[in-house]
């Protein structure tokens, strides 16, 4: 059975890996957030397509 420090040098590892993840969560999410906005404001400049009016 593991002693007290190696289950707390396990759980500090555990720890750091979800704050990495967490850190690369937050970087992707941001990123496509931006992505969001731009395409939306690519959209906006289209020029309507006479095609589609109702």
């Amino acid at each position: 059975m593991p002693d007290e420090d190696e289950v707390r040098d396990e759980l500090r590892a555990v720890q750091d890996t979800l704050t990495e993840h967490t850190t690369r969560f937050d970087s992707v999410d941001s990123q496509l957030r931006s992505l969001t906005q731009l395409v939306g404001r690519v959209l906006e400049r289209l020029p309507e397509d006479p095609e589609n009016r109702s």
